[in-house]
């Protein structure tokens, strides 16, 4: 029964190699889930409040609570398996599983077409594993990181199986099914741009690719295709910008906190040469699998120099250098096959050619053109990176080089390329041969060595969401359901008890703080008597000492310090 299955099923070997791995990817990550690994926050909260409010009180919201330029698609996803499986913090990964696995079926499509199978099931293999701050974005649900993966990939998809199939007799054949990818291609990048400005780059490279090689059908449906997709899918988007107030537009405000800074401190005066140690010797190494072996601290420009500045720098910066010398060599390769088909087209242009190698020459230039987009989407996500304040002040934050992941395949072309064409003639061509299987080795071992650390963690935090969930069950014990908390404890707390915790946000001096969910802080500030919950730490210092709660009664609870008036 099975084989006759697989015989209807049009799969070759490296098919069945693909749906292998992506499983592999998706068992991998429920378990980790399953697990509760990463621990939890409350951006994550916010995002299965959300969801939560989406499933079972009718709520359509268009951008993530307290913040007017992110779409909700993870919420939309999980209010779905809300609905199928029920409430939990495991229910609501499943849709970022879910999502991740479009993702890998869109990149093994992607690398397949624009290089070999075989380099797309290694890519596919790399991306199944990771370091924590890979994993981390890819089950951690707080918005913008997997639609970039999912949606830059299918960009730059579409738009190279549109291009490849842009000849005239192929017109004719494939109408509607093109007319079909065009509408897609802006449904697409409609729901990107909703999701987060982070698939800019993937956008313009598939515009470029369209405008090259696609302009003689802009006087056709293709363009109201494009344009009814993105309708479609940006129209959350589009309905409320055109109905928000002055400076409130999500463009404004995504720009806003692309040049803000959180010292509050003038970009200009945020120092440059800051921003590229926190890229290069930081940031670009963690978003790119390499876990840091130093801390932030130990850096230049982050620290006082110390007996260790100099290595870390060396073995954290040569990652980066490495890095950045395969992409420029794969732009390099892209650039220099462009220009030796467009000389050889010129120096042919008086001679008659057979109708198949012009076609193969028009392939051959797509596939070039869409490697060099690639690629170059790679160094813009870089770029973008250096040019805001996050370089220098939050190097950690590496989910905003999400869309390096994309890149993958382009980044392990000139090593796999040079493997592939090999011919063992002499011991010279041996050796290059064995540096390009390390180098593409040690990728692979420096994602495992990432899945080590996560398996280490495992336990500390199956033991956070034991606590989580302990504090839960002893606040609603005592009746401590409305009370006062900062910000990474509230909504934490409220969506992992469904709401029978509610939780108003303040800050270290108890003024009203972050509420991403306003109506929370009218449901607290209705209990005149609302006690005050707090993590032992500095909130406690400063509560301790503050005149506000002098008449409160000091209480701990699993860790947790509860005013309670007397």
């Amino acid at each position: 029964m099975l084989k006759r299955l697989l015989k209807r099923v049009p799969v070759g070997s490296y098919g069945i190699a693909a749906f292998a791995l992506i499983a592999f990817a998706a068992i991998l990550r429920v378990i980790l889930a399953a697990n509760h690994w990463p621990p939890t926050d409350s951006d994550e909260g916010t995002m299965g409040l959300e969801a939560m409010h989406i499933a079972f009180r009718g709520a359509h919201p268009i951008f993530l609570y307290g913040q007017n330029y992110m779409g909700v698609i993870e919420a939309y996803v999980g209010a779905v398996f809300f609905r199928l499986f029920g409430v939990s913090l495991f229910t609501l990964r499943l849709g970022m599983i879910f999502l991740f696995a479009l993702f890998l079926v869109s990149m093994y499509l992607l690398a397949s077409l624009l290089y070999t199978k075989r380099l797309a099931l290694v890519t596919l293999a790399l991306l199944s594993v990771g370091a924590t701050n890979i994993l981390l974005p890819e089950l951690r649900s707080v918005g913008g990181a997997l639609e970039t993966l999912l949606f830059g990939t299918l960009s730059l998809l579409l738009t190279t199986w549109l291009a490849l199939t842009a000849g005239p007799e192929q017109r004719a054949l494939l109408r509607w099914r093109r007319l079909l990818a065009y509408g897609s291609w802006g449904l697409v990048v409609g729901l990107g741009l909703w999701s987060h400005l982070l698939v800019v780059p993937f956008v313009l490279a598939g515009g470029l690719i369209l405008l090259r090689f696609c302009y003689r059908e802009w006087r056709t449906w293709a363009i109201p295709c494009i344009l009814v997709g993105l309708l479609i899918g940006g129209f959350p988007l589009i309905y409320y910008n055109l109905t928000a107030p002055p400076g409130q537009d999500s463009l404004h405000v995504a720009l806003t906190i692309q040049s803000a800074s959180n010292t509050g401190i003038p970009l200009s005066q945020v120092p440059f040469i800051k921003r590229i140690v926190g890229t290069f010797l930081y940031s670009l190494p963690i978003a790119s699998g390499f876990s840091p072996v130093c801390s932030l601290q130990d850096l230049p420009m982050f620290g006082p120099a110390s007996s260790t500045t100099a290595l870390c720098s060396i073995v954290q910066g040569g990652w980066s250098l490495g890095y950045i010398a395969l992409l420029a060599i794969t732009l390099a390769m892209s650039a220099a096959s462009l220009w030796k088909l467009w000389r050889a087209r010129g120096a042919a242009s008086g001679e008659p050619r057979a109708e198949a190698d012009a076609q193969e020459t028009s392939r051959a230039t797509v596939i070039h053109f869409a490697r060099l987009m690639l690629a170059a989407c790679a160094v813009l996500t870089i770029l973008l990176f250096v040019d805001s304040p996050l370089s220098a002040e939050k190097p950690w934050s590496t989910r905003y080089l999400i869309g390096l992941l994309i890149a993958l395949p382009a980044l392990l072309w000139p090593l796999w390329r040079g493997i592939e064409q090999s011919v063992l003639a002499s011991q010279r061509s041996r050796f290059w041969l064995a540096c390009r299987y390390a180098l593409i080795l040690l990728f692979g071992f420096v994602y495992l060595a990432g899945m080590v650390s996560i398996a280490q963690a495992i336990p500390s935090a199956q033991a956070a969401y034991q606590h989580d969930q302990q504090l839960v069950h002893d606040l609603e014990q005592r009746g401590i359901v409305r009370f006062y908390s900062d910000y990474w404890t509230c909504d934490r707390l409220t969506f992992l008890s469904q709401e029978q915790i509610i939780c108003s946000v303040v800050d270290i001096n108890l003024h009203p703080g972050l509420n991403r969910y306003t109506p929370y802080e009218a449901i607290v500030a209705a209990h005149p008597k609302a006690p005050y919950v707090f993590l032992i730490g500095s909130f406690t210092n400063a509560a301790d000492h503050n005149p506000a709660l002098s008449g409160y009664q000091r209480i701990v609870i699993d860790g947790y310090v509860v005013y309670v008036p007397g």
